[in-house]
């Protein structure tokens, strides 16, 4: 008797799993709904279901292109861009899509969002192996955001642009640039970005071996953390990073 009901048992979890699967890779569908519901769809599953999500994003951004609203297509096709690259983690699909959003941008010249994606595709370069394009068009936003008088877009720039040199292994202007943004960051107690930061300052501390800063990095984010709710998906981040530095020292 016992057995029969292991049996059934197991029969049921195959079954449930298999529904589950089903689930998970049933198509979404698309037809009749606007561009704003396709973004909500995508919103839902961001975290949960990286292929819906995608799917709802890019339809999204094809709804809102075909009816040319382009502030809408252009956050469509960033929302697909950041899901590949932080979700997903392939830069080269993250890239097209971005360059996607910065076209919407341009088309309505709006000089802030196009600074803030010219950083972006000049990252997503620079990670994919076109430094040498990646550093020019973060330059230009970095001149964009200074017509504007925008510090902080400034900063942010410059942090792209460090992960950029992380990337050539160009460590001593990165940390140049890193340090920078910090002290920026530091002096508007924003300490969850300087938190978000850190985790580039633990990696070029970790690569050019220079463990008393690393030590006083670690010490400095574990107070942050103590005191402040930081981004969960960030902390987790953190915690990975602590996790590989920590396996390439045994």
């Amino acid at each position: 008797m016992y057995f029969t009901k292991y049996y059934i048992y197991l029969v049921y979890l195959l079954l449930l799993s298999s529904c589950q699967s089903e689930s998970k890779n049933a198509q979404l569908n698309t037809s009749n709904l606007t561009g704003t519901q396709l973004d909500s769809i995508g919103y839902k599953y961001y975290s949960k279901d990286h292929d819906k999500a995608s799917e709802a994003f890019l339809a999204a951004g094809q709804f809102h292109s075909k009816n040319k609203n382009h502030q809408a297509a252009a956050q469509s096709y960033l929302n697909l861009a950041n899901l590949y690259d932080e979700g997903i983690e392939d830069q080269v699909t993250a890239l097209k899509y971005a360059e996607v959003s910065l076209k919407h941008w341009q088309s309505i010249s709006k000089p802030l969002q196009i600074a803030n994606l010219k950083k972006y595709v000049g990252m997503l370069k620079g990670l994919t192996g076109n430094p040498k394009e990646g550093i020019k068009d973060i330059d230009e936003a970095v001149r964009i955001f200074a017509s504007l008088n925008n510090k902080s877009g400034i900063a942010v720039s410059k942090f792209d642009l460090a992960l950029v040199y992380e990337k050539t292994e160009n460590y001593e202007m990165a940390i140049k640039l890193y340090e920078e943004c910090v002290n920026y960051w530091t002096d508007f107690n924003n300490y969850g970005r300087v938190f978000s930061n850190h985790l580039l300052g633990l990696r070029l501390y970790h690569k050019t071996k220079d463990i008393d800063k690393l030590n006083a990095l670690v010490e400095e984010c574990e107070r942050i953390r103590s005191n402040l709710k930081v981004n969960q998906y960030v902390d987790q981040r953190y915690v990975k990073t602590l996790r590989m530095i920590k396996e390439s020292n045994e």
